[in-house]
């Protein structure tokens, strides 16, 4: 069983995960194109991008939602894939996705654009995981497409293990999981969702408004006033922590005054783009993340790692 993938395997990446996975499964050197939005790890910038969006993308979460519900009733997909760079660079296998309608190409258009463009043996790979579970598969499985399963299943269990080992830290401090609100997207307010649940459980802390799988919704004020979240932590689906600061005042405007969360200034930001919305390896490092916040007391000498990462609102101590 091969643990290597052939030097002239030629791989399309459309989708930001992916990419990371193939990048962990030793496929960097193989990679010819990759998708506008795929940036890590170092390199893959550099690739051909295969992608652009339909439509100009606003500057605030309000508009970027209003944009995309535009382009959504029109029938179209929000990107389009560059058919005649995807006939140049001939790829033996495309990764994409079939999950998220705003996250990348919707896979009939790759599928049509694979088969209009591209030699019949070109394989298309869909990879939509829901929950934790099905990430982790998505690491075997890639392994699999590519013909290293060996390397999918080491993959697989690496990070299993890495994300149980986190779990048992904070079950052996004997420290009360802590009740948090995750916020996925700002304006309209939605909740993170499919594995952030299962997240929040691994770094000790007790989620609200969202189960494993369940896919985010606008949130109503009836949900705030339903929930008291002692921390709050704000991931903007494909926003850098820069970005998502500058919407804080739009955020704080919608949480109730009288949450803990609020009351003691445990609002945090990150880093979305890189960090909770992609399920690849680095799920492992956003359980890490928030584990760090819930509970800093087990993180004494290691805050300083993550600080361009997060921010606590107002730029507060721990």
């Amino acid at each position: 069983m091969s643990t290597e993938l052939p030097p002239d395997m030629r791989i399309v990446s459309l989708l930001p995960s992916a990419t990371e996975i193939i990048c962990a499964l030793g496929g960097q050197r193989n990679l010819v194109g990759v998708s506008h939005e795929c940036d890590h790890p170092a390199g893959v910038g550099e690739l051909p991008k295969l992608t652009r969006p339909r439509y100009r993308i606003p500057d605030s979460s309000a508009g970027i939602d209003g944009a995309v519900r535009s382009v959504l009733e029109s029938a179209l997909s929000i990107y389009e894939v560059d058919v005649e760079l995807l006939r140049e660079l001939q790829p033996d296998i495309v990764f994409t996705q079939d999950l998220c309608r705003v996250c990348a190409p919707s896979l009939d258009d790759v599928r049509q654009a694979v088969h209009a463009w591209c030699g019949q043996d070109t394989v298309v790979v869909s990879q939509s995981p829901q929950d934790l579970r099905e990430v982790l598969q998505s690491f075997h499985d890639a392994g699999s497409a590519l013909g290293i399963s060996a390397e999918g299943e080491r993959l697989k269990q690496q990070t299993a293990r890495a994300l149980l080992e986190l779990q048992m830290n904070w079950v052996r401090s004997e420290r009360p999981a802590v009740p948090v609100l995750t916020i996925e997207w700002i304006e309209p307010l939605m909740p993170g969702g499919l594995w952030m649940s299962e997240l929040i459980r691994q770094a000790g802390g007790d989620p609200l408004l969202t189960s494993p799988g369940q896919h985010s919704t606008p949130l109503s004020d009836e949900q705030l006033a339903s929930i008291s979240p002692e921390l709050v932590l704000v991931h903007p689906c494909g926003f850098d922590l820069t970005r998502g600061l500058r919407e804080a005042d739009i955020l704080m405007r919608r949480l109730p005054a009288d949450w803990p969360a609020v009351v003691n200034k445990r609002i945090w930001f990150t880093d979305g783009s890189h960090y909770f919305n992609r399920p690849g390896p680095r799920l492992y490092d956003s359980a890490w993340l928030l584990n760090l916040v819930l509970h800093p007391e087990l993180h004494d000498d290691q805050r300083a790692m993550f600080s361009k990462a997060l921010m606590k609102l107002g730029g507060l101590p721990w």
